[in-house]
């Protein structure tokens, strides 16, 4: 309708399975952090506030550590926003530029996936011991 061309959609798969990963997984984090927690406002305002604001500046003291410097962009939601940033190499550089800005890993698609998904899946055990702990009391 306003005379943009249509985007090049044999190019969104990549970034259409990465975000639905990423969602796939955020219910796991979710439910297994409310069983670690166990308060409801305080693991809604931990879900919030680390994914946009805690692991940047984990990220910023890691760097300033000697030795720790590769870990800053291995945080696992720096991880899961590279996972979702999949279908962004075909981007133009403009917005490809954006995308990294946004992102703020170094991480390829498929090791971000993997520390992803390791971290859901660490943290889905962690929640599942904590829940099983609490109802055997």
């Amino acid at each position: 309708m306003s005379g943009k061309a249509q985007p090049a959609w044999t190019q969104t798969p990549p970034g259409l399975l990465g975000y639905t990963l990423f969602l796939a997984c955020w219910p796991v984090i979710a439910a297994s952090v409310v069983a670690l927690v166990r308060n409801r406002v305080a693991a809604a305002l931990l879900l919030v506030i680390w994914p946009l604001l805690g692991e940047r500046l984990a990220g910023l003291l890691l760097q300033l550590v000697p030795g720790l410097e590769a870990l800053a962009g291995r945080l696992p939601f720096g991880a899961g926003r590279a996972v979702m940033a999949a279908g962004a190499d075909a981007l133009p550089e403009a917005d490809r530029a954006a995308v990294d800005a946004f992102v703020g890993s170094d991480l390829s698609t498929g090791t971000g996936t993997a520390v992803f998904i390791g971290f859901t899946v660490a943290l889905a055990a962690l929640g599942a011991w904590s829940y099983i702990k609490k109802d055997a009391r």
